[in-house]
């Protein structure tokens, strides 16, 4: 009954991305190409012209970016030595991308596998135009957390002084990662 749980978890979390969409292609090469598209897993790109034609596979030393017909953006970046697909969630001086990730499975003491608490979505940050991206901590509240945002916003003295502790982070932003991305963007050059 857990192991079929589980799959039932992973599978479902993969089936995001299971349709082909319309969208662009980016290439490294500065021309883009118009077609079906679709994010698979090791975030390998499959595309067609159109339905009927032969899948080709892109990855990031080919593609930038794809832009999905409905605006929605995929990024490739590099996070600790990783080339990553992040969806872009804020585009500015500073960026903000995301990545949604099933929960794995953990044993307890007794070595029976216990369910996570689902999926979350984790956040990363990139300075305008870097191929490289900082993860933000899951836990919001925490040093690191206001260490990585310190790292991307020092040209911004405002900023840094309303993420300088937890008590400025909560009543300046109520933790809210889009506000405080949407504030530096708005507020600092």
């Amino acid at each position: 009954m857990k192991k079929n749980l589980i799959l039932l978890l992973l599978l479902s979390s993969i089936n995001s991305f299971s349709q082909y969409q319309k969208g662009t292609l980016f290439l490294r090469d500065n021309s883009k190409i118009t077609g079906l598209i679709k994010i698979s897993n090791g975030f390998r790109l499959k595309f067609r012209e159109n339905e009927k034609s032969k899948r080709t596979f892109f990855n990031y030393r080919k593609v930038k970016k794809v832009v999905f017909d409905d605006k929605t953006e995929y990024v490739y970046k590099i996070e600790s030595q990783l080339v990553v697909l992040l969806k872009k969630e804020i585009s500015g001086k500073l960026e903000l991308f995301s990545r949604q990730r099933a929960s794995a499975p953990t044993k307890n003491k007794m070595d029976d596998f216990l369910l996570g608490k689902g999926p979350f979505t984790e956040y990363f940050i990139a300075d305008e135009n870097s191929d490289f991206a900082d993860k933000l901590p899951l836990n919001f509240k925490s040093k690191n957390y206001r260490k990585i945002l310190s790292k991307h916003t020092l040209d911004c003295t405002d900023f840094q002084n309303k993420i300088k502790d937890k008590k400025s982070i909560k009543s300046n932003f109520d933790f809210n990662i889009s506000q405080m991305i949407n504030y530096y963007n708005d507020n600092c050059n």
